[in-house]
């Protein structure tokens, strides 16, 4: 994965995914988003733990009251199995690219913007064209209705209520990571990058990775050379 100097974070690629009707409290979020990304961007951090990659947080509309903490741990538990080291920063200086790792952009948005897309519950994406540094969007109203709760609720639930949120946005990230890193990696068979992740998976025991798109994943990361098979000390599906 190439990594620019400094890169900003546009709304060129989001925009492309919202209709031009919002209603207003939509457009007085995304032109706080906007002016925040429109800042200048602050000095790199350099107080994060060292990693392989970095995922950088964006909740442009408050949609994620509790479970952050949740969602994070079990990204993390995921790629740790895999040898993988992700450290987590707050976007809200606006820049992702510029750290000394690489950097995905993580958007969580309420709802899927597309009203074309409504049926297909699309849990989160990615833009495949986004050289040489990508984001992935997370739809929570999509998360929550394929878990059986309501999509439609905005406030505090109870507890585990969130934890439940919480772990199934942390399996739908790890999800869309490897397709941001390894975009032209297609879908597996099982596991985590199965094509569709339902309530039993997002809920589930511990997460499985197919072995080819693990190894495409870590070689793409320059964990492994392409001509290393990748270790049998993962935690994988399939043969």
């Amino acid at each position: 994965m190439r990594q620019a100097s400094r890169a900003l974070v546009t709304l060129v690629a989001l925009l492309a995914l919202v209709p031009s009707a919002r209603a207003a409290d939509s457009r007085e979020a995304w032109s706080g988003l906007e002016t925040r990304l429109s800042t200048p961007p602050p000095a790199p951090r350099t107080d994060l733990p060292p990693s392989d990659i970095t995922l950088v947080w964006y909740d442009p509309m408050g949609a994620l009251p509790a479970g952050l903490d949740v969602m994070t741990g079990e990204a993390r538990e995921i790629f740790n199995s895999l040898g993988v080291r992700v450290a987590w920063r707050d976007g809200q200086g606006g820049t992702f690219g510029a750290g000394p790792t690489p950097e995905v952009a993580v958007i969580l948005l309420p709802d899927d913007p597309v009203p074309e897309r409504v049926r297909e519950r699309v849990l989160g994406l990615i833009l495949k064209k986004q050289e040489p540094n990508r984001s992935m969007w997370l739809f929570l109203s999509n998360v929550r209705w394929t878990l059986g709760l309501d999509p439609r609720r905005k406030a505090p639930a109870a507890a585990r209520e969130w934890r439940d949120v919480g772990l199934a946005l942390g399996r739908v990230l790890a999800h869309e990571l490897i397709h941001a890193v390894v975009p032209d990696e297609p879908h597996a068979d099982g596991g985590l990058m199965h094509h569709s992740l339902n309530r039993g998976f997002l809920l589930g025991g511990p997460v499985a990775v197919d072995r080819r798109c693990a190894g495409a994943f870590l070689t793409r990361l320059g964990l492994v050379p392409a001509t290393v098979e990748t270790p049998e000390s993962a935690r994988f599906s399939g043969p």
